[in-house]
C-alpha cells in the first residue's frame, strides 16, 4: 500500500463526517488530534526501523506466510481507520 492510498481513504473520511455533521464547528473535531498523533508515531516508528536497518538488526517475522502478514496488515489499518471514525464522530456529536 502507497502512501496515496491512507491519504485518500483519511479524505473520504473527514468527507463523511462533514456531510453526516454538516454545519458543525470543525475546531470540535477531535479526529485531527488523533490523526496528528498517528502521523507523528509513524514518523517515530520510521527513525526506529531505519536505526534497526542501519544496525543489521533483523525485524522480519518468520514462519508467517506473506498473505497472512498482508490480511494483518490490512486488519490493523481497518482498526485504526474504525478508531479514528469513533473518535472524530463522538467528538462531533459532544
Amino acid at each position: 500500500m502507497t502512501l496515496a492510498v491512507p491519504m485518500f481513504i483519511g479524505g473520504l473520511m473527514r468527507y463523511a463526517l462533514d456531510k453526516k455533521h454538516a454545519g458543525r464547528a470543525e475546531s470540535e473535531d477531535a479526529g485531527v488530534l488523533v490523526s496528528s498523533g498517528l502521523i507523528a508515531g509513524e514518523a517515530i516508528m520510521g527513525v526506529i526501523v531505519a536505526i534497526f536497518l542501519y544496525l543489521n538488526i533483523g525485524i522480519g517475522i518468520e514462519g508467517i506466510s506473506k498473505l497472512i502478514v498482508e490480511m494483518l496488515s490490512l486488519a490493523a489499518f481497518a482498526g485504526v481507520c474504525l478508531y479514528l471514525w469513533k473518535t472524530a464522530d463522538k467528538s462531533i456529536n459532544g
